[in-house]
């Protein structure tokens, strides 16, 4: 879903507010579809973080040479809760292993 909405994310004329809110309409919620019966392990939320913080730098026009930390970019998109503690608050299982 991120991918399909690359033109939106590269546009100087889309403000980073309403980049942010399509973020957590469109690829948040596609994502979690279907959360319920999933198991993640320690491996699957590193890698789901790891996506989600190049989405967060590509949405926010940050590169990857650019040292911003992690924290700064989520503030800065007001995205404080990462897709696995989103997972957890749904009322999901918790991670094994």
């Amino acid at each position: 879903m991120f991918a399909r909405l690359k033109k939106i994310w590269k546009d100087k004329h889309v403000t980073i507010e309403t980049k942010t809110k399509l973020y957590e309409v469109f690829v948040v919620s596609v994502l979690l579809y279907g959360a319920e019966c999933w198991i993640l392990r320690k491996v699957d939320e590193h890698r789901i973080l790891t996506a989600e913080m190049g989405w967060l730098r590509r949405l926010a026009g940050i590169s990857r040479r650019q040292r911003k930390k992690n924290d700064d970019i989520r503030l800065e998109l007001n995205q404080m809760d990462t897709l696995v503690q989103k997972y957890r608050d749904a009322g999901y299982s918790g991670s094994v292993m």
